[in-house]
């Protein structure tokens, strides 16, 4: 393998920058849900919306908007004007957050295509990724409008969605970070078939978390023929909490079995150092789920999930980065 020039380099850097920011930006959005903050903020102002309130009469006016939506009434309605500044600032700066990503996306793009870094098919190629990192933005909000009409909670629909295009944009830049070090990625169909069912195992989880599936356990065990009501027919997969449970302990083992095939044949090659970057994440994601499972409760600390959560991200990472190096062991 031929080593990268200069402007391989200065994409791969970009990109792992961006990885890097998208990881945490999942991580601040997982606390800003886990912690009842991400129904704090009522209106979206996708242009002017970056400056929070500067004086009292600011505050109050968002306040007051606030005390319109579901959860105020609901939830929160013992809620003065100092307690509502604790949860607004985490949705605050997730949004915040958004933005300043797009800034560190689209400026260097800007200055890759102008110095001719970017060329051919990789400008609309890196335009793309930057086109879906906005479209993610409107999912945010359309995710949070669920939760703005009758029911103080966002739609699990909308959440899995949201969070399944996080993990689609994190992916995507951590491949185009390898990938721009690395002149041919072809990884065989069964790399292709773990990272799917990687992918469809976070989408589950954000079901899980969406529906507050956990505490479906006790019935998951003692009474299995809850798994499938008639009534709704496939939507047991998505709105029953004991298939969305059993489907998510379900998928757990299948992708715990296919990872760890993958890692033995590294074993069995001699990539140590690949198997063990890829196994010791796998590890603490089995370690992290068994736990949020044995302390779920509606007053269980929100770290244990969003470690759990951010768990599966950093394997999504190990596993595309195990999948370069696949290509390696399988022609050796």
């Amino acid at each position: 393998m031929s080593l990268p020039h200069h402007s391989n380099l200065a994409l791969s850097r970009w990109m792992m920058v961006m990885a890097i920011l998208i990881f945490m930006m999942i991580a601040v959005g997982g606390y800003t849900r886990l912690s009842g903050s991400g129904l704090s903020m009522v209106g979206w102002r996708p242009v002017t919306g970056w400056l929070p309130p500067l004086n009292e009469n600011q505050w109050q006016k968002e306040f007051n908007l606030y005390q319109t939506s579901p959860q105020y009434k609901k939830v929160n309605n013992h809620y003065d004007l100092e307690a509502f500044k604790g949860i607004f600032w985490s949705e605050y700066f997730h949004r915040l957050f958004g933005r300043v990503l797009g800034l560190v996306f689209f400026l260097p793009w800007l200055f890759f295509l102008f110095t001719r870094h970017l060329k051919g098919k990789g400008i609309w190629l890196y335009l793309g990724i930057g086109c879906l990192g906005g479209f993610q933005g409107f999912l945010g909000w359309y995710m949070v409008k669920s939760g703005l009409v009758d029911r103080p909670e966002v739609s699990a629909y909308r959440l899995a969605t949201h969070l399944g295009l996080g993990g689609i944009l994190l992916g995507l830049c951590w491949w185009r970070a390898l990938r721009e070090r690395a002149l041919t990625f072809r990884p065989s169909a069964i790399w292709a078939l773990c990272l799917l069912l990687l992918f469809l195992q976070i989408l589950s989880g954000a079901f899980v978390s969406g529906t507050q599936a956990g505490h479906a356990w006790s019935t998951l065990i003692g009474h299995p023929s809850t798994l499938w009501i008639s009534e709704l027919g496939w939507r047991n997969l998505f709105e029953n909490v004991v298939t969305i449970l059993g489907h998510h302990l379900l998928g757990a083992i299948v992708v715990t079995f296919f990872l760890l095939s993958r890692t033995r044949e590294f074993m069995a090659q001699g990539e140590r150092r690949t198997a063990f970057f890829l196994l010791h994440p796998l590890i603490l994601q089995v370690t992290l789920g068994l736990i949020t499972l044995t302390f779920y409760s509606p007053v269980r600390p929100l770290w244990f999930s969003l470690a759990h959560q951010m768990g599966a991200f950093l394997l999504l990472m190990a596993l595309i980065r195990a999948a370069f190096h696949s290509e390696k062991t399988e022609r050796s």
